[in-house]
């Protein structure tokens, strides 16, 4: 009896050692899989202005009270990162014409890293009720450009920063001519004025 005793307590031993050497593996479901294109967990967008026209322009940024001053050969940059489908920054860009003194033209523009889809970005400007402009995906090192009939843009988008996706909306004067695509249903606003 007393080797019975012995023997169930030596098999009941190996077998509480054999539960305890067996470990779970767990792995981290709320880590994001790295993408080298969009790393939307971990960047926001930066998209900066220059003025490289005669215009004298001036910039409002979401969540700044006031216009910036964007002279010629001016740059403004802003950067964010907003969550819920609003783009990471956006602005109302006011520019006069050489021609036209005290008279104030507007373009609408954006910049997003979106969690689920390729960076984008989108400027525009409003005639006869529709949204002209530029808007969409953009790759590493792609541009897309539009015209008004004073005002020619060229939307960029340059290498990633460490913080950021990175947009560059250059602006020249324009050639009298307007060449530009509807992006009404893309920048889905009433005007260009976003705020």
């Amino acid at each position: 009896m007393k080797l019975l005793t012995i023997a169930t307590v030596a098999v009941g031993a190996l077998i509480l050692a054999g539960c305890a050497s067996v470990v779970p593996t767990v792995h981290d479901q709320s880590s994001p899989s790295a993408s080298t294109d969009r790393d939307a967990a971990i960047r926001g967008t930066e998209v900066c202005v220059q003025n490289n026209s005669s215009m004298d322009m001036r910039i409002t940024w979401r969540g700044f009270d006031a216009a910036k001053p964007l002279p010629p050969a001016g740059r403004q940059c802003n950067s964010g990162y907003e969550t819920g489908g609003t783009p990471d920054v956006q602005a109302t860009l006011e520019y006069e014409p050489v021609t036209s003194s005290n008279t104030w033209l507007k373009v609408g523009l954006w910049g997003t890293n979106p969690w689920s889809a390729p960076p984008a970005a989108a400027a525009w400007f409003v005639q006869e009720g529709k949204s002209l402009g530029v808007c969409g995906s953009f790759d590493k090192g792609q541009s897309l450009s539009f015209t008004t009939d004073v005002l020619a843009a060229q939307f960029t988008r340059n290498a990633d920063t460490d913080d950021n996706k990175e947009f560059m909306l250059n602006l020249t004067n324009g050639d009298g001519i307007v060449d530009a695509a509807n992006v009404t249903e893309c920048v889905k606003e009433p005007s260009p004025d976003p705020l």
